[in-house]
């Protein structure tokens, strides 16, 4: 009898514990971390930008955030999509080596034609694009840059 009461309890505890798991998760649900997502960049480009028609070089970690928003991107987190194992496509190889800063960026920029980059400010390529003149920032927050790329076709 007394085992009865311990599953009874166990269970009742798993209830209580799964129910108040799922209201703190779904009222957190709305929050997007704008450190890992660049949220106000995503707002600025849909409220000023002709997003259907730009080409944006944009982070392999923040594509799926920008599909989300309907905004075209170069990569996501898809990686059979854009991998030459996958697909006949060096967009994956092409994004690693801009990112690493194995290749210049503007060989990569210039390949796919971009009018635009939204990088991280943490991305090693943000050091130089920032000195460059070829590139204007348009939109500008703690952890996100976007760039108007001036020399696109």
């Amino acid at each position: 009898m007394h085992q009865n009461y311990g599953i009874v309890t166990l269970i009742a505890l798993t209830i209580i514990i799964s129910i108040n798991n799922f209201y703190d998760n779904n009222i957190s649900s709305d929050y997007v971390n704008e450190k890992l997502y660049p949220v106000g960049a995503t707002n600025y480009i849909k409220e000023n930008l002709d997003y259907k028609n730009m080409r944006i070089y944009n982070g392999y970690d923040y594509g799926s955030y920008l599909m989300l928003n309907d905004i075209p991107v170069f990569i996501d987190s898809r990686l059979d999509v854009y991998c030459s194992e996958f697909n006949d496509t060096e967009i994956f190889y092409d994004f690693v080596q801009v990112f690493d800063y194995k290749k210049n960026y503007e060989d990569v920029f210039t390949k796919y034609d971009f009018t635009h980059i939204l990088i991280p400010k943490k991305n090693s390529i943000y050091i130089y694009i920032t000195k460059d003149p070829n590139y204007k920032v348009l939109y500008e927050d703690d952890n996100f840059v976007l760039y108007d790329r001036i020399i696109h076709n």
